[in-house]
């Protein structure tokens, strides 16, 4: 296979590997919307009944407390699931990348098992260190990516349980009512954080890095006048 062919292949393949994993934040989005204005129909749905009923705001949260409570205790447990799906979307996107362009170069021996560490961690080593691959991500980006590593790790092996001194750092990037650690070190999290969450990601990361190598169709070539 010449070398333009390979280069031809591998571009497909890129794009191929965009395309699916915007499809995935896309349906996540779309779910998170979904239950967001469902959990939303659900108390104004309780307010305008109590407020029928004659009831003010205090009475509303006093006869609806355990419902309110419920509606966000499911919020937080949705959010953490599509939160760990995304992730784990975006680890399998970064190996993606790595096998993709492990593949374009026939010479290259060393492969992504080769480097030590695990996860986003290892891809992005594999992809600035050995394929060479120029502003892969901003510094400022990878601080906020590897703090939701942190995150994400506390909710899968941790119970979400998180030190509270994490919270300085979330605040660094997060307004509290979107992601937070409670008095109890509970990590909690908000349905819209993982839509702006989504949404951060694919204009910061996939429409700045990941579509300058989509072909771009040829010019036609003009034809020669037979005019003398």
């Amino acid at each position: 296979m010449s070398k333009k062919q390979i280069e031809y292949n591998s571009a497909q393949m890129k794009l191929f590997t965009d395309v699916v994993f915007q499809s995935h934040l896309q349906t996540i989005h779309k779910l998170a919307s979904k239950f967001s204005n469902s959990s939303d129909s659900n108390l104004r749905r309780l307010f305008r009944n109590s407020k029928s009923a004659g009831q003010d705001f205090d009475g509303f949260i006093k006869k609806n407390f355990s419902k309110i409570i419920r509606e966000e205790e499911n919020q937080n447990t949705i959010a953490k699931s599509l939160f760990i799906l995304v992730f784990s979307y975006i680890e399998d996107y970064f190996n993606s990348l790595c096998a993709i362009y492990k593949e374009d170069d026939p010479s290259l021996v060393i492969s992504l098992n080769d480097i030590n560490g695990k996860g986003i961690t290892r891809a992005k080593i594999y992809l600035e260190k050995v394929i060479k691959l120029p502003n892969f991500i901003s510094n400022s980006e990878w601080e906020k990516l590897t703090l939701l590593t942190t995150l994400r790790n506390k909710i899968v092996h941790a119970g979400s349980f998180a030190e509270k001194d994490l919270s300085k750092k979330i605040e660094k990037f997060y307004n509290v009512d979107l992601i937070r650690i409670s008095d109890n070190e509970q990590i909690l999290l908000s349905i819209q954080f993982v839509k702006e969450f989504i949404d951060e990601f694919h204009i910061s990361f996939l429409k700045r890095r990941t579509f300058d190598y989509i072909l771009k169709p040829k010019k036609p070539r003009k034809k020669k006048s037979n005019d003398a």
